[in-house]
């Protein structure tokens, strides 16, 4: 599990280091390289929600194996001669990566039903380590070992290869498909705590991708230069790692995890207000945001897990969060340039991202209610959130 959730983040964050790079190489211009830092993200929610097709009657472990195969060809791919293998190599593991985020949950709930907490926060970790090695061993790998941006991109391949076939090993033929769902679950879009559970996770992917995208601007335009602000990225990504363990074993010790939303969402508004107030205090900021962000990755997919009864429920809630979820996230780095390109400063762009704190908060805390999808008015039962 923790092998493959390091490898839907590495091939992902190695581009943004290499990519005035990129540029200079197929003369993309600016908008274009948006478009190819934002490709995965659509993908994730496009492709997320084709997932149950291909779920119904198949292993969900057997398809990881498949999707982190895709992702090491999607790799290889993008370093191809030309735009199209760039950009069809992205879009493929992509696709490959969102398929693997539905099912994880699913697997998570059928395979380790008594360590909910532990597990969701151990991949959630890989996920965020994942990310961190992507971009802080992207340019080493193209300078130290004289291999272009290229070579960086296509070295993605290895871990991903490697990881699908030890889960294959350890997995051998299993073909169990996933465990019998609720009936009532088929009518999950009309469901209210499902919408709830997807717009937490949204508008917390929406926070996470528009700072991400961001923050290294923001930081540059004040008194950081370019490599400091790369640098503080890089701590961004590992300072979000123990929250983001932590707080999916705390969330599934308790019957409500509302407390757990409150005190991340208010670390988050404190840390775009003190970007916005005290610019000076950046490094401060952004740990806040960092521990903030990591704990609302965190309570975002272990909400998935602890709010459907069966494996199966988990992977249908997985994919209307996670598909809905992330076509919101994919619009607020481009609504974020486009304040800020309109007002000429990065007051009103974080203000904004203050303000979409709010709902964020309100529905995470209705989505925080003891509850299963399918059965909205039932109520959990302790022994079930016991573990750890």
């Amino acid at each position: 599990m923790v092998l493959a959730a390091f490898n839907l983040r590495l091939a992902i964050a190695d581009v943004p280091p290499l990519l005035d790079r990129i540029q200079l190489d197929f003369g993309l211009s600016a908008a274009l390289a948006g478009v190819l830092t934002g490709l995965p993200v659509l993908c994730f929610g496009a492709f997320a929600l084709a997932t149950p097709r291909l779920t119904r009657g198949r292993s969900p472990e057997l398809l990881l194996v498949g999707c982190l195969a895709v992702v090491g060809v999607g790799a290889a791919v993008r370093a191809g001669p030309s735009l199209a293998f760039l950009f069809g190599g992205t879009a493929l593991l992509s696709a490959a990566i969102a398929i693997a985020n539905v099912v994880l949950p699913g697997i998570v709930k059928r395979r380790f039903p008594a360590r909910l907490g532990l597990v969701t926060g151990l991949y959630v970790m890989a996920l965020q380590v994942g990310a961190a090695v992507g971009a802080g061993t992207a340019v080493p790998i193209a300078d130290g070992a004289d291999l272009a941006w290229q070579g960086a991109l296509a070295s993605a391949a290895v871990p991903a290869f490697a990881a699908a076939v030890f889960l294959l090993v350890l997995v051998g033929t299993d073909r169990r498909p996933v465990d019998t769902e609720n009936p009532k679950i088929r009518r999950i879009w009309r469901d209210p705590l499902a919408w709830q559970v997807t717009a937490f996770l949204g508008l917390q992917s929406l926070l996470y991708q528009s700072q991400l995208t961001w923050i290294p601007v923001i930081l540059q335009a004040g008194e950081f230069t370019a490599t400091a602000a790369g640098v503080l990225l890089a701590i961004f990504h590992l300072l979000a790692v123990p929250s983001s363990v932590l707080i999916p074993v705390l969330m599934a010790r308790r019957n409500d995890q509302r407390s757990a939303v409150a005190v991340m969402s208010g670390l988050s508004a404190s840390g775009l207000l003190g970007l916005l107030l005290a610019p000076r205090l950046a490094f401060g900021w952004v740990v806040i945001l960092a521990v903030a962000q990591g704990g609302l990755l965190g309570s975002a997919l272990t909400l998935i897990v602890l709010r459907s009864r069966h494996s199966g429920d988990a992977t249908r809630l997985s994919t209307m969060a996670q598909g809905v979820g992330y076509l919101i996230a994919a619009c607020g780095p481009a609504l974020v340039g486009v304040i800020h390109q309109l007002t000429g400063g990065w007051e009103l762009p974080l203000l904004s991202l203050v303000t979409l704190v709010v709902p964020m908060l309100l529905t995470g805390l209705r989505a925080g209610r003891p509850g299963y999808v399918g059965n909205v008015t039932g109520a959990l039962k302790e022994d079930t959130l016991s573990s750890g």
